[in-house]
């Protein structure tokens, strides 16, 4: 991604596009179980870099196309994540929500997720959705003072 930063994005695809032709066929002989699996961890990898690329230009469909291949290859509960901020940049609230809660529902312990619903029910002006995922947040991690504050925002809006 440091060619991204300097501003190299053809440089960076041509990187990516390099990487995922050197991995070999998910069912190459040669892979043993171990092989196999490091091979869908790195490809994983590279769709999602491909994904927060194409996030990066504003393709928010192309990202979310990456981020779900990506997801096929290897779990990785952050990219329901990505693939709700794609959801939300274009306003799509409720496809927002959908994948928040999937990763919600994986990672209960989380407080983040709960965070993150209580605020895309707060924008969709469900008030008591939001206050209750924003309180179970707060169970979460009672020191957060943004918690506090979207709490008391939620609280008032109701």
């Amino acid at each position: 991604m440091v060619l991204l930063k300097m501003g190299e994005t053809e440089k960076a695809l041509l990187v990516l596009d390099d990487l995922l032709e050197i991995l070999p066929a998910e069912d190459d002989p040669r892979l043993n179980r171990e092989h196999r699996f490091n091979n869908l961890f790195y490809r994983s990898k590279i769709l999602n870099l491909y994904g927060d690329l194409a996030f990066s230009l504003n393709d928010f469909e192309k990202s979310r196309s990456y981020y779900r291949e990506s997801l096929s290859s290897y779990f990785d509960c952050l990219l329901y994540k990505k693939i709700a901020d794609c959801y939300f940049k274009e306003g799509d609230l409720d496809n927002a929500s959908f994948y928040l809660k999937r990763a919600y529902i994986l990672n209960p312990g989380d407080y983040s997720w709960a965070y993150a619903l209580g605020l895309i029910h707060y924008q969709k002006g469900e008030y008591q959705r939001a206050v209750n995922f924003l309180k179970e947040a707060l169970e979460m991690s009672p020191n957060n003072p943004e918690l506090f504050f979207w709490l008391e925002k939620a609280e008032e809006a109701k």
